[in-house]
């Protein structure tokens, strides 16, 4: 049997500190996973000890469907969960690899990224003011205008706002 023949559900189980305790197994079966499994494990069972593998899934990312799959399904479920520095590995990942930079739906899922990372402000707005900075800068003028994230720029500017005292 290979990684690929194993059920999502049962990859999913990794996100149990039971089960991972009880079958050791499961982690070494969740990491040997294609990261499009993964990201399907993780989008059926979020969990906070799927934060660490959030920065890899957009790292793995080999085109332009699969960044948007691996972010919609691996990587928005935990948003939630990731703290300051899994949040500047995953944008660092995003920034770097432009399967991801130029996704069509990228630009919006860092928007919802933005908002499910919210408890991780003003901390995080160095991290995000980078982010968008990278993202400012596209290789290709044709893409310029929508994939300098707009929508993400205004949400950071806004924050960047409400932290200056009066």
């Amino acid at each position: 049997m290979t990684v690929d023949d194993i059920p999502n559900a049962v990859v999913g189980l990794a996100a149990s500190p039971l089960a991972c305790e009880h079958l050791p197994s499961l982690k070494k079966q969740f990491a040997a996973a294609s990261p499009l499994q993964r990201a399907a494990a993780i989008g059926a069972h979020p969990s906070a000890r799927f934060a660490p593998y959030a920065g890899g899934l957009l790292r793995d990312a080999g085109s332009f469907r699969a960044a948007e799959q691996l972010c919609a399904t691996g990587v928005l479920p935990i948003g939630q969960y990731l703290n300051q520095k899994q949040l500047e590995e995953l944008l660092d990942a995003w920034e770097t690899n432009d399967q991801c930079l130029f996704a069509p739906a990228m630009p919006k899922n860092a928007g919802l990224l933005f908002e499910a990372t919210r408890h991780l402000l003003p901390t995080s707005l160095p991290a995000w003011q980078k982010f968008v900075g990278a993202a400012q800068e596209p290789s290709d003028e044709r893409r310029a205008a929508y994939y300098s994230y707009p929508d993400l720029r205004r949400l950071v500017e806004a924050e960047l706002e409400d932290q200056e005292p009066f």
